[in-house]
């Protein structure tokens, strides 16, 4: 036993010797393939990625504002594009549109795990103000010839608004001197504050994509807009092409980051399909537009105060209720300060009040001025992404002060006549007595026998009396002479 023990402990020592380094040599493999696979994983951009793009998904914005509903429209488009695994191509042609939404699609973009090529087509069209910073946030841009990009200066609701190099020229000379800056009125600060955060936006979007970030301050800054062919060369865009196959066959090769990974294009042969808004989408796309909610809601409340100060005509209620219901779902889209609803409806009752109160004006006054600064105030919307018009605001308010004065002035005339039809129409006209009013007695009047008592006293004598009022189916007169006799009596 203890020969068979020895024989086993020698026998097991050299096999553990001799399986060890097997032992450690697998491990040691094991090991080196796992820090591979880590180096690989960590640092995928260090290899190109060809990519046969299969679908391609496009996105056509005609002339269209950027607003909530279509900020929510490409959105979901790109949401969509990334399930099916296809490339998204924005057609554009935008005049501009509001902070929030171009801010939505920016970010979208940015981070879109598919490739997002924004092409400013057709020839004529143009990607202003707020279509900069979508154009520049694409992994690729592209334009067609004729077409323009930028003019995404910020301005107030004026149209103007304080630019740096005014703000400085402001400066005195001992200021300039001694470096210190001077006193700055609210509008001049916030102004400034507008155009330094949007100047730091759309110069972090350029760089991101390797876009020229000082010609996108110009845009923002200075205003400035080029042309397809100069933005090419001043690396705004990457390509410019002629129609959507054109694009498509630049597109094939080239490689862009996508998610942190290169992808190489391969657009060739690709499905296409084209994606526009749907009907209720631009039955939405109108109502959110600034103007069309501020329009929707004034008329709205005017012709519900109407029909409240005079009921049962029904039509300007329903109107009314039918255009605040429309202007409701329009602020629901839009960035709504509500405080300007309270003083666009103050400025509606004051309009109203006029209707009900000998003011001379003046509560017609103060509701105009109420109605103006709440429709400046309702969506505060800095230039270049579309607020409410002061060109629109201007006439908007003179039309509604106009109709209501008109309104004024035709009830008051209105009151001024004396009634056709009706027991109110008797008031004022004269009357036969057949029976002597002692105090009471009966009358002849327009071929109808009525009894008639004294308004105030007077003489049994009198054969000729005027009506002054009506109580019940009596009717109250008072005596007249007899030349002035009526006519009708």
């Amino acid at each position: 036993m203890k020969a068979l023990s020895q024989w086993r402990c020698v026998f097991g020592t050299k096999v553990f010797r001799s399986v060890l380094p097997l032992v450690l040599a697998m491990f040691w493999v094991t090991q080196a393939r796992a820090g591979e696979d880590v180096v690989q994983a960590a640092t995928p951009s260090a290899v190109g990625t060809t990519t046969s793009v299969q679908r391609v998904l496009v996105a056509k914005l005609e002339d269209e504002m950027i607003n909530p509903v279509t900020s929510q429209f490409l959105c979901d488009l790109i949401t969509r594009a990334e399930t099916e695994r296809a490339a998204v191509i924005i057609q554009l042609d935008t005049p501009g549109g509001l902070l929030q939404s171009t801010r939505e699609i920016v970010k979208r973009e940015l981070t879109a795990k598919v490739p997002v090529i924004v092409y400013v087509a057709p020839q004529g069209a143009r990607a202003a103000s707020a279509g900069v910073f979508i154009t520049l946030a694409a992994h690729l841009a592209a334009m067609a010839p004729g077409t323009n990009i930028g003019a995404a200066h910020v301005v107030d609701v004026t149209g103007r608004w304080p630019s740096r190099d005014s703000t400085l020229d402001a400066m005195t000379t001992v200021s300039k001197l001694t470096g210190t800056r001077p006193a700055l009125d609210p509008q001049d600060v916030m102004g400034e504050k507008i155009m330094n955060d949007t100047l730091a936006w759309v110069e972090g979007i350029a760089q991101i994509r390797g876009r020229n970030a000082e010609w996108a301050r110009e845009a923002v800054e200075k205003s400035v807009a080029v042309t397809s062919q100069r933005a090419l060369e001043l690396n705004v865009i990457d390509l410019i092409a002629t129609d959507l196959n054109d694009l498509l066959a630049q597109l094939d090769g080239r490689k862009v980051v996508v998610d942190a990974t290169t992808v190489t294009l391969a657009t060739k042969g690709a499905i296409v399909e084209t994606v526009t808004l749907s009907e209720l989408q631009r039955i939405l796309n109108i109502l959110a537009n600034p103007n069309v909610a501020v329009l929707l809601l004034m008329f709205g409340l005017v012709l519900l105060g109407y029909e409240l100060t005079h009921p049962g005509l029904w039509i300007p209620g329903i109107a009314g209720l039918i255009c605040l219901l429309l202007a409701a779902l329009a602020l629901k889209m839009l960035p709504t300060n509500y405080a300007a609803i309270l003083l666009i409806f103050l400025g509606i009752v004051l309009l109203i009040a006029e209707i009900k109160i000998t003011s001379y004006g003046l509560l017609t006054l103060g509701g105009a001025i109420c109605l103006f600064f709440g429709a400046i105030a309702l969506f505060q919307q800095p230039k270049p992404f579309i607020g409410v018009t002061l060109s629109f605001i201007t006439p908007l308010v003179l039309t509604v002060v106009l109709l209501v004065s008109l309104l004024v002035y035709l009830v008051t005339r209105s009151h001024l006549h004396l009634p056709a039809v009706g027991m109110e129409s008797f008031v004022g006209q004269t009357a036969e007595v057949l029976r002597p009013l002692s105090p009471s007695g009966k009358v002849f009047f327009n071929g109808t026998y009525w009894d008639a008592i004294w308004a105030k006293e007077g003489s049994p004598e009198v054969r000729i009396v005027r009506i002054v009022g009506v109580e019940g189916m009596k009717l109250l007169v008072e005596p007249v002479e007899e030349q002035s006799h009526d006519r009708r009596a």
